[in-house]
C-alpha cells in the first residue's frame, strides 16, 4: 500500500533499473556473460518490426522508451534446451511484438486510440491459458495476470489493484534477495550472506523449477527473520508485563486453568518439547525439513513464566498443544499437503466454523469431514510438490464471538488489497484477517507467519493492544475493532507485499 502510495504510476528509468538487475541476476546465475554480446535492448531486437506491423504509433511513449532500455538475452540463447529460459521465476519474458498487442491476451480495448491495455511481459506456465503482465496506457499502472481463464480476468473490477509497474518488479527482486526464490545452478546463493537451505534443495518435493529459478517452500533468510520477529514480540510483551513485585505473592494459591489454558513453554522441561517436535516428524505429521518444525526446534521461549498470551486470545505453543495437533491421525504422505499445524490457540478452545463448504479455507482431506475447527493462528497445509509456501498461516477467529450480523450492520474489515471481509462473500472476518483476495504481484497465497508477527509487534510497541500480568490482555472479542470502524480496520490491515 505505502510503496504504491509513495511510487510515481510509471517511473520508467526504475522500471528499465530494474528489469535489467533481475535480468543480469538470472542471465549471470545461469552462467552466462551478463555483460556480453549476447544482451541488448527489446527495441534493438524488435523496433524494425514494431515499425514494420504499424506498432510503434499505438505505444505510448514511456513504453517505448522502456522497451528502448529494457535488456534481454538473445532469444536463440533461451531455447528449452538452455540454462535460462525465464526472466524471473514467475515470468518467462518481454511479450513479443505478434503478442504486445495480440487479441488472445487483450481482451478489450485494443479498437482505442491508444490501445488502453498492452501485454508488456508474459507470465509462465504455473496456470493453463497463461497470460501475463497487463499494462494501463492511461493509467500508466501494471497489474499481473497468471490466466485468461482461471481466478482473473483481463480487466478486472474496478476495485481490483492496479500497481506502478516498479513496485511490482521491486517485489520479484525482494524474492531474490530473500532467496525465496534462487538459482538452479550449483552457484546459487554465493553471494549471500547465508548458505541456501541445502535440505530444501535437495528434497524434490518443496520445489518447483522454472530456469534458471526455483521458489523454495522457504529459505534460511526467511526462517531467521520470523524467529527474530517472534523473539521482539516476546520481549515486547515482557517488558510492558507488571513487574513481578506487583502482582499477587507467592504464598497465594495458583488460580484454576479456565477450560484450554495451557502453561507456558518455560514450565515445560525442555525435553518435553523436543520430544512432543520429535512426534510431530515420527508421526508423519510433518516433514523435519517443514518451516513449522525449524520454526518450533529454534524459537525464543519467555524469560517470565507468567506469559501466556501473544494476541488478544492467543496462547504460547506448549508441548501438551503439538502432542495433541486436531490432525494428528492424517499421515502427511497420504495427502497432497503437509498437515496445517495449530501454532498459537484460542484461549477456552474455542472453535471456527465453516458452514459453507465453498468458504472453508481448509484443502481436502482436512475439509472431508470437519467444518469446525479450533480457533488460533494455524501454519497453513502447504503442498508436498512444486513451490510453495510453508511458512504461511491463517488466522480462526470464533463466529460466536467476533460476528457483527444484522441487516445494519455495517462491516469494515478488509483484506490485505483492500476487499471489505463479508461472510456472504467469503471466509470474512473468522478466516479471512491478514490474507489477500488477489494478489497482484504472483499467484495468491495466504500470509507468511513474519507479517503477521510483525504487525502483532506493532499492536503492543504503539499501544493498541494492552499487556497485562498475562501478556497481552483483551481476550478474542478485542479481535472486533477490525471490523467495528474505519479506523481499526486501518490498524489491521497488512501492507499489500508478495
Amino acid at each position: 500500500m505505502s510503496a504504491e502510495l509513495e511510487s510515481p504510476a510509471f517511473d520508467v528509468d526504475r522500471c528499465i533499473e530494474l528489469h535489467n538487475q533481475i535480468t543480469r541476476i538470472g542471465w549471470g546465475g545461469s552462467g552466462q556473460n551478463p555483460e556480453g554480446d549476447e544482451m541488448q535492448t527489446w527495441w534493438e531486437m524488435y523496433g524494425a518490426d514494431c515499425d514494420e506491423q504499424d506498432l510503434t504509433p499505438r505505444l505510448i511513449p514511456e513504453v517505448i522508451d522502456f522497451l528502448k532500455g529494457a535488456l534481454q538475452p538473445d532469444p536463440d540463447e533461451t531455447g528449452s534446451d538452455s540454462p535460462y529460459q525465464n526472466f524471473f521465476y514467475y515470468i518467462q519474458g518481454l511479450a513479443i511484438p505478434e503478442t504486445i498487442l495480440s487479441e488472445n491476451f487483450i481482451l478489450e480495448g485494443l479498437d482505442e486510440d491508444p490501445p488502453r491495455y498492452v501485454l508488456l511481459y508474459h507470465v509462465t506456465d504455473l496456470k493453463t491459458h497463461p497470460c501475463g503482465i497487463i499494462f494501463d496506457q492511461q493509467t500508466k499502472k501494471a497489474r499481473t495476470v497468471f490466466s485468461i481463464t482461471i481466478d482473473d480476468t483481463i480487466v478486472p473490477e474496478e476495485e481490483r489493484l492496479w500497481m506502478p509497474l516498479q513496485v511490482i518488479l521491486e517485489q520479484y527482486l525482494d524474492m531474490i534477495e530473500l532467496e525465496k526464490v534462487i538459482m538452479t545452478g550449483d552457484d546459487a546463493g554465493d553471494d549471500s550472506d547465508d548458505p541456501v537451505d541445502e535440505d530444501l534443495r535437495e528434497d524434490e518435493k518443496v520445489k518447483m523449477e522454472r530456469k534458471p529459478w526455483i521458489l523454495q517452500s522457504h529459505s534460511n533468510k526467511i526462517l531467521e527473520r520470523t524467529l527474530s520477529v517472534y523473539q521482539n514480540l516476546l520481549r515486547a510483551i515482557e517488558a510492558r508485563m507488571p513487574s513481578p513485585a506487583s502482582q499477587s505473592p507467592p504464598s497465594s494459591p495458583p488460580a484454576k486453568s479456565q477450560l484450554g489454558e495451557q502453561n507456558p513453554i518455560t514450565e515445560a522441561k525442555d525435553e518435553d518439547f523436543s520430544q512432543a517436535i520429535s512426534a510431530l516428524i515420527s508421526s508423519n505429521q510433518a516433514s523435519e525439513f517443514c518451516f513449522v518444525i525449524k520454526f518450533l526446534q529454534q524459537m525464543a521461549h519467555p524469560t517470565r513464566s507468567q506469559l501466556k498470551f501473544l494476541a488478544p486470545g492467543l496462547l504460547l505453543p506448549t508441548p501438551e498443544l503439538l502432542s495433541n495437533q486436531p490432525f494428528r491421525n492424517i499421515d502427511f504422505h497420504s495427502s497432497s499437503y503437509y498437515n496445517p499445524v495449530l501454532l498459537f490457540p484460542a484461549n477456552n478452545e474455542d472453535e471456527t466454523t465453516f458452514p459453507e463448504n465453498n468458504h472453508n479455507p481448509f484443502n481436502y482431506p482436512y475439509d472431508e469431514t470437519l467444518n469446525s475447527y479450533r480457533s488460533g493462528l494455524w501454519i497453513s497445509e502447504s503442498k508436498l510438490e512444486g513451490g510453495d509456501f510453508d511458512d504461511s498461516c491463517r488466522l480462526l477467529l470464533p463466529r460466536q464471538i467476533i460476528d457483527r450480523d444484522g441487516e445494519e450492520t455495517e462491516h469494515h474489515a478488509k483484506s490485505a488489497d483492500g476487499f471489505i471481509l463479508e461472510d456472504v462473500d467469503g471466509e470474512g472476518l473468522a478466516a479471512g484477517l491478514y490474507q489477500t483476495s488477489c494478489n497482484p504481484f504472483i499467484l495468491r497465497h495466504e500470509v507468511e507467519l513474519f507479517r503477521v508477527l510483525v504487525h502483532w509487534v506493532q499492536m503492543v510497541e504503539t499501544g493498541s493492544w494492552e499487556v497485562g500480568a498475562e501478556g497481552v490482555s483483551g481476550g478474542t472479542e478485542k479481535w472486533k475493532e477490525a471490523d467495528e470502524s474505519e479506523e481499526g480496520s486501518d490498524r489491521y490491515r497488512l501492507e499489500l507485499t508478495w
